[in-house]
This record gives C-alpha cells, structure tokens and sequence, in this order.
C-alpha cells in the first residue's frame, strides 16, 4: 500500500456547491489531511452560506467565502496564495479550470467529464455515479484522498461549537423560558430545498410535535432556516402545545448549539440531521422521496433512526427539486414517527423531571 505523502504545505478544498450536509461531511476529508499532513495550512473555499461550518475548526487556516465572484478574481486569489494541493469535491468546468490555471501542481477532482476531467492530475471515479447507493457519502468523499496513499482512514466529522455559540444558545432559549433542566426534543420540517405552504405538509409536523410533547413531557425545539421561518409559524399555529420556535434566530454554530441541549432530534435529511449527528444526539431521520437514498445519506456520528416507506403511494417521477406536492412526506404518519423515536429513547433514555 502506497504511504501518504509528506511534502504538501499548503493545501486547497474546494466545495462551492453543496449544501450544509453535504459541506459538513466534507470535514471528514480535512481532518484526514490534516492528520496526515500536520504541518501543511488548509484553506477551504465554500460558498458563503455554509462557510460556517468551517468557523473554529482546529485543522483550517484560511476560509475563502464564494459568492459568485468572476473568475478573474477567484484566479488572483488562488495564484498568490501558493498552493501545492487542490481538491475539489464538487466538480464544475469553473472549478477545474480555476484550479488548473493558477498554477497548482497537484490537482484532485472528478473522472468522467469530457470538457474538464482532463484537467485533473489525479482522476476519481465517483461511486454514486456508476450504480452504488449504500456507501455513505463520508466514504465516497475520502476517496478524493487515495491518490495520497491516503485510505482507510477513520473517519471524523468536525463541528466545534464556541463557549460564545453556547451563551447566546443559552440567552436566547431564556427568552423563551427554557431552563438548564429542561428536556428539550428538537424538529426540523425542511429538506434543504424550496417548499411552501401548497405542496409540504406542515400539519403533519405539527401532529408529530404535539404527540411527541404528549408522550414525553418534554418541550419541543422548532428550527428552520430564515426562508423557511415563516412556514415554521404556520406549524406553531398548527399546533395544540406551546412550542419554542427559534426558526431564523440563530448561525449555524448557535444552532448546532441549541441542537447540542437536545435528547433527541426528529427531522427529514437535512443540513440540521447531520450537525445533530456529528454532535452525538440520537436522530430520527425521515426519508420520505423515493430518490432518496438513506444508506448514502444516513446520520454519521450518531445513534439514529430511519422513518422510511418501501412502498409509496405516489405514482410519478420523482424529481426532488420541481415537485408540485411531495406526497411521500404526507404519507408519513405521526406512529411511524413516535415508533422511531421510541426505539431511540429506549437506548437512550430520558429522565424524567
């Protein structure tokens, strides 16, 4: 087996398309560099609405916050920072090129593209891409790094959160009347993509809020991002409990916060399941579309489990993005839910108050 390299000092991850979980996983590559290559400094180059994951994480130096800057200027960026290493994790022509015209001897990014590929040193063949849908995506990432002799690496998903992150965490639940002693559950209703009022069901979020509060006595923590704050007010109003609602009030790292108080977290896949995971808090992950793949996408670093129809009822083609009315979420009823949760909370039990 071929060992890792030792000669890399300064080292680029880019990863300006993927969403916060996608982003998040990534860190597992970071960290194998980084262990790998402990003198080397890592920048990462994320777009700027998830380049909080990266913040106070111990193995990056620099982040490069994207947002559609021209090309000339992302040149100029990379050209005087010097880098020996690039590894782009989500392949366009921008990034192969940008990468390959500054100058970086050693490039890592994705086989298989007629118009840039050839750009690339080190060619990896995706395993999403050529019919394998159980491998998690941590692993199908770390395959970036076999070019380095870099394999079988443990893999670690880093998301730190500040004493800072957990004081404004902790004001801003007090405000709410959350005490230290609470047992909070959390519930995340979006899927990383546009839904509205029309086509997602958020009464059923409100009747799986509600009966997980009846079960358990506990409070019951409803989180969203700023877009989908206002839909998080239709299911307060939907419901029958009190509720804490903190949806668009917080970074992602006082979110990860809020996150890190909770028993138990209810969501479908999403940025929030996967900070919950990577924080160690049980996962209920409700995987609802038939693309939907829960081996690849599944909680890492966490118990959890998987709410999952085999058969749905809805006939059409599933085209995650474009859907007029997702079916497949209203399909799941709030006993699916509860019998998930409940089997999480026999393992890890919640004391009673």
């Amino acid at each position: 087996m071929k060992e890792p390299e030792k000669d890399f000092k300064k080292i680029l991850i880019i990863h300006t398309h993927g969403g916060i979980g996608d982003v998040l996983l990534s860190t597992a590559v970071v960290r194998a560099l980084k262990r790998n290559f402990p003198d080397a400094d890592i920048t990462v180059m994320v777009k700027n609405s998830t380049s909080g994951i990266f913040e106070g994480n111990p193995d990056v130096s620099n982040i490069i916050g994207w947002e559609e800057r021209s090309f000339r200027e992302d040149l100029e960026t990379l050209k005087r920072s010097g880098f020996d290493l690039s590894v782009v994790l989500w392949s366009t022509s921008r990034e192969a090129w940008l990468t390959y015209r500054a100058g970086i001897p050693r490039r890592i990014g994705q086989d298989g593209r007629l118009l840039y590929s050839f750009l690339y040193n080190d060619k990896i063949k995706v395993r999403s891409e050529h019919g394998d849908t159980e491998s998690h995506w941590t692993k199908i990432l770390m395959d970036y790094l076999a070019p380095l002799g870099i394999r079988n690496e443990k893999i670690e998903i880093t998301f730190p959160v500040s004493e800072k992150d957990r004081k404004v965490a902790e004001e801003l639940l007090k405000t709410f009347d959350v005490k230290a002693e609470d047992n909070l559950i959390g519930l995340h209703m979006g899927k990383g993509m546009k839904i509205t009022e029309e086509n997602w069901p958020l009464e059923n979020f409100a009747l799986y809020a509600d009966a997980i509060i009846d079960k358990y006595g506990v409070k019951i923590i409803l989180t969203g991002s700023n877009e989908e704050a206002p839909l998080v007010k239709i299911i307060e109003k939907k419901m029958k409990n009190k509720s804490v609602n903190i949806a668009g009030k917080t970074s992602l790292k006082v979110l990860g916060a809020v996150i890190s108080k909770c028993k138990a977290f209810v969501c479908p896949d999403s940025g929030p399941m996967h900070i919950a995971a990577a924080l160690g808090i049980p996962t209920v992950a409700i995987f609802p579309l038939k693309e939907d793949f829960p081996q690849r996408w599944r909680p890492y670093g966490a118990d959890f489990e998987i709410v999952r129809k085999e058969k749905i009822a809805c006939t059409k083609k599933c085209i995650k993005m474009k859907c007029a009315r997702f079916e497949c979420m209203a399909e799941i009823k709030v006993d699916e839910v509860l019998s998930a949760l409940d089997k999480l909370v026999a393992r890890n039990p919640i004391k009673k108050q």
